[in-house]
C-alpha cells in the first residue's frame, strides 16, 4: 500500500528569539522559513484495519488479514474451474471484495451470505462454478449434494453453473446479479443440509432469519433444498440489498449507471417471477431482465465482458 501524506513539518531557523517585528529580550531577529521538500515529509500509512503502519493486508480470497485483525489465514471454499471463463473470475473477486466486512460498500445479509461461504463459516463446506448448457434453458443453475466426490476429489458439495449460452450474450451486472442469487441458493442448501443431519455448524439463527424454509415445528420443508421455499425467502429478505449491492458493484466497475431510478430493483427481481411477492417488482422489470439478459434487440447497460468474440 503506497503511503499517505498528512501533512509536513515546516522547519525554522534563527536564533530562537521572536518573529520579525516583534520586540523582546532576544532581540530583533528575522526567523528565515524554508519551505519544506519533499524529504521533510512524515510519511506513514494506515493499513486495511485502521491502524497507522500497521501490517495488516488485503487478501483477494478472505478480505483484510494479518496485522492486528486477528486473523492470520483463511481458506477459499468458492472455486472456479479451469475451464471457466476469464469474466466470471473477475465478477466473483470484486463482488467478494465488495460483500466483505472490512468494505465500507458492504451489504446486511448479503455481505453475510458471500462471508459465509467464501470463508468457510459452515463446516466442510466447499463448492465449485463451472460453465456448460443447461438443458432447462436457465441462465446458471446451483445444485447440492451429499457425496463429497460427485465433483472430484476436493470435495465439492456444490456446483453452481453458469450457462455458456447466457454468457456469450448478457452483461456483466446480469452475471452478477445472478451470481449472488446463486451464492445465496449455495449458503441455503448448505445450512439445511447441516440442520437436517443433525451436524454443528450451521449459521447461528439461521431458521430465526430464513423462517420460510421450515415448517411451524423448526423442521426444514420437504421442498427447502428447491427452488419455491427458498425463491420465496430470497424474495422476502435479499431483494433490497441485492440491488444495493449490484449498484455498489456498477458505481466500482466504473459501468456507467441507467437512467432508470429502478434498474437495480428490477435486476434483483431475476429469477423470482414465481414468487408471492413478484407483484412488488417495479413495473418494467420483465423488459429489463430480458434485456440485461441478451434477449432483446440491444441491452440496456453496454458492458459483456463473458462474450467470446
Amino acid at each position: 500500500m503506497s503511503p499517505r501524506f498528512f501533512g509536513s513539518e515546516t522547519y525554522c531557523f534563527g536564533d530562537g528569539g521572536p518573529a520579525q517585528g516583534s520586540t523582546g529580550s532576544g532581540g530583533n531577529h528575522p526567523i528565515d522559513e524554508e519551505q519544506a521538500d519533499s524529504g521533510d515529509y512524515i510519511t506513514y500509512y494506515i493499513d486495511c484495519n485502521g491502524d497507522i503502519d500497521g501490517s495488516a493486508v488485503i487478501d483477494y480470497n478472505c478480505g483484510c488479514i494479518l496485522g492486528n485483525k486477528g486473523i492470520q489465514s483463511c481458506a477459499q471454499k468458492v472455486y472456479l474451474d479451469t475451464n471457466t471463463r476469464q469474466c466470471l473470475k473477475d465478477i466473483k473477486t470484486k463482488l467478494e471484495m465488495l460483500g466483505m466486512k472490512n468494505s465500507s460498500m458492504s451489504t446486511g445479509l448479503i455481505s453475510k451470505v458471500l462471508n459465509s461461504l467464501n470463508l468457510s463459516t459452515g463446516r466442510n463446506f466447499n463448492a465449485i462454478i463451472t460453465e456448460g448448457l443447461i438443458m432447462s434453458g436457465a441462465i446458471a443453475e446451483t445444485t447440492f449434494t451429499n457425496n463429497l466426490n460427485s465433483w472430484g476429489p476436493s470435495g465439492y458439495v456444490s456446483q453452481i453453473k453458469f450457462n455458456e449460452t447466457y454468457l456469450n450474450k448478457s452483461t456483466d451486472l446480469k452475471i452478477a446479479a445472478t451470481m449472488m442469487h446463486e451464492y445465496i441458493h449455495a449458503y441455503f442448501d448448505w445450512n439445511i443440509y447441516l440442520i437436517r443431519s443433525g451436524q454443528v455448524g450451521s449459521d447461528e439463527n439461521f431458521e430465526k432469519n430464513y423462517v420460510l424454509l421450515f415448517d411451524k415445528s423448526g423442521t426444514p420443508l420437504p421442498d427447502s433444498y428447491g427452488n419455491a421455499a427458498q425463491h420465496e425467502q430470497i424474495a422476502t429478505s435479499f431483494v433490497s440489498e441485492m440491488a444495493t449491492m449490484l449498484r455498489n458493484y456498477a458505481v466500482s466497475q466504473n459501468i456507467a449507471l441507467p437512467v432508470d431510478t429502478e434498474f437495480f430493483k428490477k435486476m434483483a427481481w431475476g429469477g423470482l417471477k414465481g414468487t408471492s411477492l413478484y407483484k412488488f417488482a417495479p413495473n418494467g422489470t420483465e423488459y429489463t431482465l430480458a434485456a440485461e439478459s441478451g434477449n432483446g434487440s440491444a441491452t440496456i447497460t453496454q458492458i459483456l465482458n463473458c462474450k467470446k468474440l
